[in-house]
């Protein structure tokens, strides 16, 4: 019997939804240099640029949004014309305030594979940018013991719900 591939709706295979990854490249954010992965990307970054991406974001102290900032301002300003050195200089003397800008939050390269990859490195240390008190605020959960604390632990649950929900319709307004 002839093995039967699975067809997903329109005769397309899932090999089609598939991403071998092949077709993106890690672009230098401040010449045209393309690169197969992101390693020889940091290492052509130190080399010709003196300027290290992993650096900025750990000194920095950035999270995923100041990262996909700092990377779309600096991919800003090499469309724009302006030299390596000038972007460097202006990130000196600004500091973050030069690229936590709203804006910045809209790719300037679709699909930007190091948008994902930057965040991978620090995938594990996510937790990390909670602050002690917040963790263990989350973690420690004390079973309540009496009609009180029921009602006490149900308005601090709807609180922080509401909290989230207004988070989240900020995020939203940002990313349209």
């Amino acid at each position: 019997m002839a093995e039967q591939e699975d067809v997903v709706d329109g005769g397309e295979t899932w090999d089609d939804w598939v991403d071998d990854g092949s077709s993106s490249s890690f672009d230098c954010v401040f010449c045209a240099s393309k690169f197969p992965t992101e390693e020889p990307l940091h290492a052509h970054l130190q080399e010709s640029h003196d300027f290290s991406l992993r650096h900025e974001i750990s000194s920095r102290k950035l999270d995923t949004y100041g990262t996909i900032q700092l990377v779309n301002y600096l991919r800003w300003n090499t469309l724009d014309g302006v030299a390596a050195d000038q972007v460097k200089q202006t990130l000196a003397a600004e500091g973050n305030a030069a690229f936590q800008k709203d804006e910045f939050l809209k790719p300037v390269v679709a699909d930007d594979p190091l948008l994902y990859c930057l965040d991978c490195d620090d995938s594990d240390s996510d937790d990390d940018d909670v602050p002690a008190h917040e963790e263990q605020k989350s973690e420690k959960v004390v079973p309540p013991t009496t009609g009180d604390d029921v009602a006490d632990l149900i308005a601090k649950l709807q609180l922080e719900n509401q909290e989230l929900k207004q988070q989240m319709t900020q995020y939203s307004k940002l990313v349209r």
